[in-house]
């Protein structure tokens, strides 16, 4: 994952913690606030790609799924990021 904006943490919705088994990364954490703006923009961040879904046929769709799912979970292991931690402060 690239490193956050400055502004993020300037911003108080994220902060920085050094990874106990691997001191040479990073693990990036929401905030109490940088839940509460999550919480608030998801919604229509959410709504917005079920929109430019509707164009997709259902097996399309479901081909997406696979595919996001795929790269998405790749990059997510590339840069060490653990999967429930993300998961948990989306939803």
């Amino acid at each position: 994952m690239p490193a956050p904006s400055p502004t993020f943490s300037q911003r108080g919705l994220v902060k920085r913690e050094r990874d106990e088994k691997d001191r040479r990364y990073f693990n990036v954490i929401l905030t109490k606030k940088g839940k509460k703006l999550i919480r608030k923009i998801f919604p229509g961040h959410a709504n917005g790609i079920v929109s430019a879904m509707e164009n997709l046929t259902k097996s399309e769709q479901k081909q997406l799924g696979i595919l996001c799912k795929k790269t998405g979970w790749k990059s997510i292991k590339r840069h060490r990021i653990r999967l429930t931690q993300l998961c948990k402060y989306v939803l």
